[in-house]
């Protein structure tokens, strides 16, 4: 479910969107939904929705450095696993490295006085991808520290599950693996019945969903959230032309004076490469930089204006309240 879909009437919102994802399964009152989920593509000894706890927001922020960092859902079972829900709808080249992050930090911050490293519980990743990181990867793959040499396990402390939704193909709903992939997954109305006839428990996440899309909290952080990565882009695609023709224009004008000095085929070539390099990075880096910045300050602004609280804008945005402060304070900041 990459885009909204109209059901009976209602616009819901897609349960791929971080913002709709975390509105319905950080919910208490919705822990059956998520321990099905985490049934569905992880390996783990929880036996029902009550051996399992979701960290509350406020513990879930952390920071190290001055950068804050969130994970999107917590969960802790009664039989000490460590779990991080993530999903991510754009390829931002870094999920592995993220991942690993997070879950190191959630195994590393159990440590406390007089415990034994023996005491430690499993940290465990489960990252959702609406992309493919390639095109031969597959569906589901699932990671642990092992020996180069000899193959073998040295552990399964620390695990990362990457799930690829493009690479799914669910031709029959048997599994719960299946039947939460073609909800993921779901392009229509028709999709959503055909899963709701299944189970009961989809019939419930479809009246969740309902429920979340109608929150008018909700639908105003989904639709700045769409439109600033839509203006992000967007500027992104007028600053690569813009670099580009200016970086022609220079490039040719270098080379045409350094031809004269050195000939005219190797000083046009030099020049139109400097230029070409010198005015995209120039044009990117300071478009993009002033771009994001107008469209932060703008999401931030109305968000206030909407009685939002620094806790949800901080939430939703990423940004500290120190940050946000000076944004309304000086949008020029």
């Amino acid at each position: 479910m990459f885009d909204t879909i109209t059901y009976e009437g209602h616009r819901i919102l897609p349960i791929t969107s971080d913002i709709v994802f975390k509105a319905v399964f950080a919910d208490e009152k919705n822990k059956e939904l998520l321990f099905s989920l985490l049934k569905a593509y992880l390996e783990i000894p929880a036996a029902s929705p009550d051996d399992i706890k979701i960290v509350s927001p406020e513990k879930n922020k952390r920071f190290y450095d001055d950068k804050l960092f969130r994970l999107d859902i917590r969960i802790v079972t009664a039989q000490g696993e460590h779990i991080d829900v993530e999903i991510q709808m754009r390829d931002e080249k870094n999920m592995v490295k993220r991942s690993l992050f997070y879950a190191s930090t959630l195994y590393a911050e159990q440590m406390r006085e007089s415990m034994g490293y023996s005491e430690l519980g499993r940290a465990v990743a489960l990252n959702i991808l609406c992309y493919t990181t390639d095109k031969d990867s597959e569906f589901i793959r699932s990671w642990r520290l092992y020996d180069t040499q000899s193959r073998q396990e040295a552990t399964d402390a620390l695990e990362l599950v990457f799930v690829e939704l493009p690479h799914a193909q669910v031709t029959e709903l048997t599994s719960l693996r299946d039947k939460w992939t073609a909800l993921l997954t779901a392009e229509s109305e028709e999709d959503l019945n055909r899963l709701m006839r299944t189970d009961q428990i989809f019939e419930k996440v479809v009246e969740t969903l309902v429920y979340v899309s109608e929150q008018e909290k909700v639908r105003f952080a989904f639709d700045q959230r769409r439109k600033a990565t839509f203006d992000a882009a967007a500027r992104d695609i007028d600053m690569k032309r813009y670099a580009r023709s200016e970086g022609l224009a220079e490039g040719k004008a270098e080379g045409k004076a350094e031809g004269k000095a050195e000939g005219k085929a190797e000083g046009k070539a030099e020049g139109i490469a400097e230029g070409l390099a010198e005015g995209l990075a120039e044009g990117l880096a300071e478009g993009l930089a002033e771009g994001l910045a107008e469209g932060i300050t703008e999401i931030v602004t109305q968000m206030v204006l909407k009685n939002y609280t620094y806790d949800q804008i901080s939430d939703i945005t990423g940004l500290s309240h120190e940050q946000i402060k000076n944004l309304v304070d000086d949008p020029a900041k």
